[in-house]
């Protein structure tokens, strides 16, 4: 026995006993380490790829393949009436003034120089022309053939458009033009320059003929008032699809908006923006911009910007839900086909969808064709009265 009353075997179990449990202890904190430790690593990563992830500007992020908000029901969002797209027909349709002027503008641009012999120059008419150019005597910069320009926007000096009035086609003309000595030309200022003038004739628009029409705009009518009919359904169209986007939003109700697709949106809309400036810079200057967005934009502070841009968001999150809640009360959807088909209408062509398609995602892309055509469905739909003219 031992001094404290405990066998020597016993103790010895005991010790024993204590060991194991240490080990066992050791065993588990090692295994915790072991597992826990890689859980841990691999979490944080997980977490550093979520929010590389969320930082990537990503035009596609909160929609779905079919261009709606991921996650959202817009009835959920707002209210439409789908009653009020309401409108008199007076106010969507052209007058007729409005087409002669299209007539005009399209004669115009089919206009041919005219060899009439009656015809004459006069102020404000296109006309054709060649010229040579004598100054001391000697030949002054190269012959110039075939020019067009309009007679009194003195192109060239109000004495050489002053020579061209009364001019018909085939004749010819000198005329001395003296350049003032402050000419911004150093090289004319306070010289004489002679000017031997062949004129070919002035520009004509030609008549509006069921003939013009068919060479011209086969594929809109074949007769003059066919034309003239395709304008008036063109106005009509056009002005009809503009007050239905207008009146949108005065017709719905926003009971809410979804946060992360309007933030979403608040960074696209500034992506754009950027876009949209080093676009101009490179045109005129070769460069891309340089400073910040809301600098250029000539916006006073970044949390001016900052406002700006989450109204923006604001009501670019409104106008998509309201189109939603019509698509999914109309039943309306767009396919591949259809997407392809309307940036086919914009011009783009399959090389440009699909480049434009992996950078932005396909439910970018659908949402643009989506609008589309719920905008179309609008139209077809919309009440258009009949204006009744009182007469005293």
């Amino acid at each position: 026995m031992s001094d404290n009353g405990i066998s020597k075997s016993k103790q010895k179990r005991q010790a024993q006993a204590s060991a194991r449990a240490e080990q066992k202890k050791k065993k588990v904190i090692a295994t915790f380490w072991a597992v826990f430790i890689p859980l841990l690593l691999v979490a944080a990563v997980v977490a550093a790829i979520v929010a590389y992830q969320l930082s990537k500007l990503d035009y596609s992020r909160y929609l779905n393949k079919d261009g709606k908000i991921k996650d959202v029901r817009a009835a959920d969002y707002v209210d439409v009436n789908l009653a009020g797209f309401s409108y008199a027909k007076d106010d969507i349709s052209a007058d007729e003034a409005t087409i002669e002027s299209d007539i005009s503008y399209a004669l115009s641009q089919h206009a041919y120089v005219s060899d009439d012999p009656e015809l004459e120059a006069g102020y404000g008419d296109k006309v054709q022309l060649s010229y040579t150019a004598q100054m001391d005597g000697a030949a002054y910069g190269d012959p110039v053939d075939n020019r067009d320009m309009t007679v009194g926007n003195e192109e060239i000096a109000a004495e050489f458009d002053d020579a061209l009035l009364g001019l018909h086609a085939g004749d010819e003309t000198d005329v001395d033009v003296t350049y003032p000595a402050d000419s911004e030309n150093t090289e004319l200022a306070g010289k004489t320059v002679s000017y031997h003038i062949s004129f070919k004739g002035v520009y004509q628009d030609p008549e509006f003929t069921d003939e013009f029409v068919k060479e011209y705009y086969s594929e809109n009518a074949t007769t003059a008032e066919g034309y003239r009919q395709y304008l008036r359904d063109k106005h009509y169209n056009d002005n009809l699809k503009s007050e239905v986007e207008k009146s949108l939003s005065l017709n719905s109700v926003v009971k809410a908006y979804p946060d992360k697709y309007m933030n979403n949106l608040k960074r696209v809309y500034e992506a754009e923006d950027r876009a949209n400036i080093n676009n101009f810079y490179m045109m005129y200057t070769g460069q891309e911009a340089q400073g910040e967005t809301w600098e250029l934009y000539g916006m006073s502070s970044k949390e001016e910007y900052d406002a700006e841009l989450a109204n923006r968001a604001k009501e670019g999150a409104a106008e998509d839900m309201e189109l939603q809640f019509i698509a999914d009360s109309a039943g309306i959807s767009v396919s591949e086909e259809e997407i392809k088909d309307f940036y086919a209408g914009q011009g783009m062509d399959d090389a440009t969808y699909q480049s434009r398609k992996a950078e932005t995602g396909a439910g970018y892309m659908a949402q643009a064709a989506l609008k589309d055509k719920v905008i179309k469905h609008l139209c077809s739909v919309a009440v258009v009265t009949e204006t009744t003219t009182v007469v005293d």
